[in-house]
């Protein structure tokens, strides 16, 4: 049932991602708390965004799973650090992401008529909290990876000075990812 109900919401995303990363792409480049994208290749950037719109269409086309969800974002966390961005900004550029995809969803859905199809919008909305919250922790772990090597790279300092500043390695959680 659940696939079902994603189905259309699923087609709503493909069909409209450049009007999505377009307004995105606007938001990121004129909002303060994002400022350091305006300094970055703004491509990568949007390629980027439509990257997460596709893994979200394929995670709530239940076409992948949360590993392969945690795999991308820590590799996607490892790329904002090494292209200088900011984790409060990468952070809130995927809020901003977030918003206007569930505001073109609520858009779209003005016209539903039925319980169902108001049952769907539920739906996406939890669906979509939820794939971002995963998201966040796995981008944050890859980041955090990458800015602990690189501090031993830069200062020369071991695990175990690392370790101090990561809480124990905090970031590697057991599940491998």
């Amino acid at each position: 049932m659940l696939d079902l109900m994603s189905g259309p919401l699923t087609r709503f995303i493909q069909e409209r991602s450049d009007d999505i990363v377009r307004r995105w792409v606007e938001k990121v480049s004129a909002h303060p708390s994002t400022a350091t994208f305006t300094r970055v290749d703004m491509a990568a950037v949007e390629r980027d965004a439509r990257e997460v719109l596709r893994e979200f269409e394929r995670w709530l086309s239940s076409q992948a799973s949360r590993t392969d969800i945690g795999r991308w974002y820590a590799r996607q966390g490892r790329s904002f650090f090494a292209m200088g961005v900011p984790l409060c900004e990468v952070y809130r550029a995927k809020i901003l992401l977030k918003n206007i995809l569930q505001k073109f969803a609520e858009q779209e859905t003005v016209q539903f008529e039925s319980a169902v199809q108001i049952n769907m919008l539920r739906e996406f909305q939890q669906r979509l909290d939820f794939f971002f919250e995963q998201a966040f922790y796995y981008l944050i772990r890859g980041y955090s990876e990458a800015m602990n090597e690189k501090m031993k790279e830069l200062w020369n300092l071991s695990d175990a000075d690392t370790d101090r500043i990561f809480f124990g390695r905090s970031f590697r959680a057991p599940d491998g990812i």
